[in-house]
């Protein structure tokens, strides 16, 4: 933290699966050969505050330094970023922006609805797809078509997997084909704690792809979180 404190975890507790997530009794256990110096969450993970070649502070975190953009996700969400306008307004304005898939009912309207926000994006914008996995139909049609326009050239940044958290095996086609199709990362939205370590784990298996976790909160109702924060 800046002033000479080392900080100390266990080093010999955790499995394969939980690794590095420790109980109290183990902050607690004073064999020296348990324990071992770890570097500061907080010099790892704290957002900082920066000054841009205009002279304008910007916060910068990891999100930031992901999306070239502030740390603000303007999520898909139906009815509101079902809109073409709205996605690409957002866009347009430094902000990144998801398509919401759940108003996209065929993939003629997927298509149109993509390829309208394109025509109204300032050259070099992007945005990002947000398909709601509990969907099958619409799963099976939109994921493909994410992947197949972006392979034509059209800037789909990621898709976020919305409304349930496959499987790491089936994540795995998932992460791999968005890789494939030159998407700079994938999203998640797990509802529960278990979602969230089957998240940290997909992120394991796939080093070489940018994993995002979205957390809506206990008490957004629908088919969100279930668990408060």
């Amino acid at each position: 933290d800046g002033h000479g404190v080392q900080y100390i975890s266990a080093c010999s507790y955790a499995s394969d699966e939980h690794r590095g997530i420790f109980s109290k009794g183990y902050l607690f256990d004073s064999r020296p050969e348990c324990l071992k110096p770890t570097e500061s969450w907080y010099k790892l993970y704290a957002p900082n505050v920066l000054r841009s070649s205009e002279g304008e502070l910007k916060l910068e975190n990891r999100l930031t330094r992901l999306l070239g953009r502030p740390p603000v996700l303007t999520a898909g969400m139906t009815p509101t970023t079902a809109s073409p306008q709205i996605v690409a307004a957002i866009a347009n304005a430094g902000y990144h922006a998801e398509l919401a898939g759940g108003g996209q009912n065929t993939p003629a309207k997927f298509r149109a609805t993509v390829e309208e926000i394109v025509r109204n994006l300032i050259p070099g914008c992007g945005f990002s797809v947000n398909i709601m996995y509990l969907n099958a139909r619409q799963w099976s049609f939109q994921f493909d078509l994410a992947q197949k326009l972006r392979l034509e050239g059209l800037p789909i940044e990621s898709v976020t997997v919305a409304a349930g958290v496959p499987s790491p095996e089936k994540s795995d086609d998932i992460v791999r084909a968005c890789r494939h199709s030159g998407m700079r990362f994938i999203s998640f939205k797990p509802g529960s704690e278990n979602g969230i370590r089957t998240c940290i784990e997909i992120a394991q298996r796939h080093a070489d792809m940018t994993i995002v976790i979205q957390w809506t909160g206990g008490r957004a109702g629908g088919h969100h979180s279930f668990e408060d924060f």
